[in-house]
């Protein structure tokens, strides 16, 4: 299973917590070799769980749409200026058609997005992945942490610019 999470990167995290995540020796940050993969999650699951990082979506991996949006507004602009001059269409009515395209789109295209942004919800503790989504009905999807196979970490020059990335955790 992969999970792919736009986010913006925990500032703060202490290294030993770091180290008890990826089950490794806190004070040395290595891995005993005589530990065997139960060991590890009862070691895991002994540490109290705590809170490392809290968010939701950002902003920047819903451009596409908005550039989308400002796109199909200024076509629809431009080709409302260009048209055709008809007896019933009078620039009042072609105002009007304008606002409410324009109204609509709004609606659906960035509500969307900010809906989408709003409704699902990221928490990162030491032992688990949480992932909350929906507005009115809720659902909690989490991933334990011991369960991760491999962590993926995308970032493009603009995302260090912003100091947010692509985490991609493969799971079993």
């Amino acid at each position: 299973m992969a999970q792919v999470i736009q986010m913006d990167q925990p500032q703060n995290v202490p290294g030993g917590l770091r180290a008890s995540v990826a089950g490794r020796d806190a004070a040395s940050g290595e891995i005993p070799v005589a530990m065997q993969q139960s060991d590890r999650v009862q070691a895991a699951q002994a540490l109290p769980e705590q809170d490392l990082w809290s968010g939701r979506m950002h902003w920047q991996n819903a451009i596409g749409r908005v550039i989308f949006w400002l796109l199909l507004n200024f076509a629809f602009v431009a080709g409302a200026f260009y048209a055709p001059r008809f007896d019933w269409l009078t620039q009042t009515r072609l105002g009007w058609t304008v606002v409410g395209f324009s109204g609509v789109t709004t609606v659906f295209i960035l509500g969307g997005v900010i809906a989408r942004m709003l409704q699902t919800h990221y928490r990162l503790t030491t032992q688990r992945l949480f992932i909350e989504r929906g507005i009115l009905s809720r659902t909690m999807d989490q991933t334990e942490l011991i369960r991760v196979d491999d962590v993926r970490m995308q970032q493009s020059f603009v995302n260090r610019i912003f100091n947010i990335g692509t985490v991609l955790l493969m799971t079993t």
